[in-house]
């Protein structure tokens, strides 16, 4: 089944609902799925129209502003969100499998210590893809994350596995921390690497930190302030 998802009216404050393309599979469950206007506990049709369509999909399509709707995703572990419009915060935290498409921008924390699956953001997003969460010694352990536009500071911070490419250009602290995996900036990146334990960093332009050193392949290591093993190149036009 695929399930349509319309916001009845704009949201003044910020909305909570761990979407996943598991409430499609049957009408009633959806409709009283727990969701949550601020700190009250709402039933998802109370704040959203829903149409299904009898397909053969694991599919949920968000239309509208969904821009202050928050953690859409969350654990997801296979099947198809595609929204269609802007989304909020935590999107795809957690996230196992299968595959998420915003046709829109997205706000901070994309792909939060995601795990598996994809997703793709046609737009921009904001700070920390692909990162830890507070208090938490590593970030995005598997998956990849493709952002089209340009995104903010600290993607990929304490990174242990997977791809996040930014088809634009990316704010400070690029892959700080970074573990394992693989950051690509095709356009211009502020400070990049800092404290990089491993993992490798491809980018158009970047600040790096003199504890990176350059070995005779052009390629930059470190950090070496930690003892990492790092990899910086600067693709070439």
């Amino acid at each position: 089944m695929t399930l349509i998802i319309k916001p009845k009216s704009e949201f003044e404050v910020c909305v909570e609902a761990e979407i996943t393309p598991e409430i499609a599979r049957n009408l009633e469950d959806a409709k009283n799925f727990k969701v949550y206007l601020g700190k009250e506990e709402r039933r998802l049709e109370e704040l959203f129209d829903l149409e299904f369509v009898d397909d053969r999909e694991e599919k949920v399509i968000l239309k509208g502003d969904f821009s202050r709707v928050k953690w859409i995703g969350r654990e997801m572990k296979g099947g198809e969100i595609i929204v269609e419009g802007n989304v909020g915060m935590h999107l795809g935290a957690f996230m196992e499998g299968g595959r998420i498409v915003v046709k829109g921008n997205c706000d901070d924390w994309v792909g939060g210590m995601m795990k598996g699956g994809e997703i793709v953001v046609e737009g921009d997003t904001g700070n920390r893809v692909g990162c830890n969460y507070w208090g938490e010694s590593e970030g995005m352990k598997g998956g990849r994350i493709v952002i089209k536009g340009n995104a903010g500071n600290y993607i990929g911070e304490k990174m242990v596995d997977g791809e996040i490419v930014v088809e634009g250009n990316a704010g400070d602290f690029v892959g700080s921390e970074m573990k394992g995996g693989k950051i690509v900036v095709r356009g211009k990146a502020g400070y990049t690497g800092w404290d990089m334990k491993g993992g490798v960093i491809e980018v158009g332009e970047c600040e790096l930190s003199p504890s990176f050193v350059k070995d005779a392949e052009g390629v930059w290591r470190g950090d070496v302030n930690v003892k990492g093993e790092g990899v910086v190149r600067i693709l070439q036009d």
